[in-house]
């Protein structure tokens, strides 16, 4: 996504669009790719910025359905990834031609409790894996949630000394950092109050310097 990201014509957008744009992949990834406009604007109403995306070609649409071909062809692979790994689960974890070192390693105890350990790391890392998707879909609820909240979004913004669309910015990268941290929270109001915190951490006097000179003009 990072890639995509950088190289498209994204980065020209305003930042409430490349915010949008973030937000729309989440959204977009969570269903399996399976989205409707009448969908997304329902959960992420902000017309303007997606009007801007669609016309720098960001996003299409087929059939009122939304299309973004990375992430499609990310889903394609893990599809595909999904199914090998079924044939060859199903074929068994020895090699067909290697039936004698499967008999030797079923007589070893030593390999077989090795396999037993390594099987059941496989089963908790699999555990991990799945738990944290969960986290990360519930803490994107609360950003969708957060970015929703335009009077709260107006006062961070006010106490901050810079736009509400510098705020959308840092509100994903404030979501990015709770996924690196494998941190979840259990409600849209403490992932607020330490975005809050967080947010009084970062240099933000790049974006105060040209809320200040937009001002003045």
């Amino acid at each position: 996504m990072n890639r995509e990201y950088l190289t498209k014509d994204i980065s020209f957008c305003s930042l409430s669009a490349q915010g949008l744009f973030i937000n729309i992949c989440s959204y977009y990834w969570q269903r399996n790719c399976q989205l409707t406009k009448k969908q997304l604007l329902k959960r992420l109403n902000y017309e303007v910025e997606l009007n801007e995306l669609i016309d720098e070609g960001i996003i299409d649409f087929e059939n009122e359905s939304v299309v973004i071909k990375f992430l499609d062809n990310q889903l394609s692979k893990v599809i595909d990834t999904i199914k090998i790994n079924s044939v060859n689960g199903s074929k068994g974890g020895a090699p067909k031609g290697n039936k004698n070192a499967k008999k030797q390693a079923n007589n070893n105890p030593k390999t077989t409790e090795k396999q037993g350990i390594r099987e059941e790391k496989i089963r908790e890392e699999k555990i991990r894996e799945y738990k944290k998707k969960v986290e990360n879909i519930i803490n994107n609820d609360f950003l969708i949630e957060s970015l929703g909240s335009i009077q709260w979004m107006e006062v961070c913004a006010m106490q901050n000394q810079v736009s509400e669309d510098v705020i959308k910015i840092f509100l994903t990268h404030f979501s990015d950092h709770l996924i690196v941290m494998d941190e979840q929270k259990k409600s849209t109001n403490e992932f607020k109050k330490h975005f809050i915190n967080w947010l009084g951490k970062q240099d933000l006097s790049q974006h105060r310097r040209k809320v200040i000179g937009k001002t003045n003009q």
